[in-house]
This record gives structure tokens, sequence and C-alpha cells, in this order.
């Protein structure tokens, strides 16, 4: 995981609700899931869900990817 990476996550970590699920600071009432594959260990989730919840507020994969410091190929992989 990049420097960057971790430096956004630790910005934006909230404590995980009941249900497992993830909610921005900046935005309580959308919450976002980790996908499949990434469910399994907590850094994974948190990454996933940080790439994931990027991504719903760019709506572009390419400024998700350069924000986040990661390849384009990672968010495509998170997204599906």
């Amino acid at each position: 995981m990049s420097r960057r990476t971790q430096q956004v996550i630790e910005e934006n970590r909230t404590p995980y609700s009941s249900d497992g699920s993830y909610s921005q600071k900046e935005n309580v009432s959308k919450k976002t899931y980790a996908c499949k594959s990434c469910k399994d260990t907590k850094i994974k989730r948190e990454k996933c869900v940080l790439i994931r919840s990027t991504f719903l507020e760019t709506n572009n994969i390419s400024v998700a990817s350069r924000k986040l410091g990661v390849s384009r190929t990672t968010i495509y992989k998170h997204l599906n």
C-alpha cells in the first residue's frame, strides 16, 4: 500500500457500524461496503472501502487513482 493511500485512510478513518459498513466523515448518511474479495481482513476491507468511496465521490477512475496514488487497474478490481 502506498504512503499516500495510508495517509488518506488515516484521514478518513471512522468506526465501522454494526452491519460492517463504513461511513466517511463528510457524509455519514452514505455507506460503502467492501467487495467480496476484500472482506476477509481489516486492512483489505479499509483499502477497498476507501477506493470505492473515493470513486463514488469523484465518479472518475483516473481522478480517484491519482487522489489515492494507486493504479486505475486497482480501482477497477475493487469496483467489480
